[in-house]
């Protein structure tokens, strides 16, 4: 089946990447219904990295930050962090106590 141009080449590149560039979002700025818990401001932004759980935690728990008051919160919910990121951070606390558990008993047991 040929195509009508003559011309068509189904490997070039595109002519405009508007349509592309719009799907793309961008961190740090951020639209959500959620207002902040601690001021009720609208101006909150994604968080981009926590130390805690690198670049993939704050996807995945949907970290935001107040812009005006520096509050941490979930971007759906609207709470607070802290019980996110503990929980996510708590399976590998434990396995690094387990390893470390083992590693002593070899040593000394």
């Amino acid at each position: 089946m040929e195509p009508t141009q003559p011309d068509y080449n189904p490997y070039a590149a595109p002519e405009s990447l508007e349509p592309a560039m719009k799907q793309v979002p961008v961190l740090g700025l951020r639209e959500t219904s959620v207002p902040c818990p601690g001021c009720g401001s609208a101006n909150i932004a994604t968080v981009p990295y926590n130390p805690l759980v690198g670049r993939a935690g704050p996807r995945a728990i949907d970290h935001v930050r107040c812009n005006d008051c520096g509050v941490q919160f979930n971007g759906e919910s609207g709470k607070r962090i802290r019980g996110s990121v503990l929980r996510h951070l708590l399976p590998i606390i434990l396995l690094a106590m387990g390893i470390a558990f083992v590693v002593v008993l070899s040593l000394f047991g």
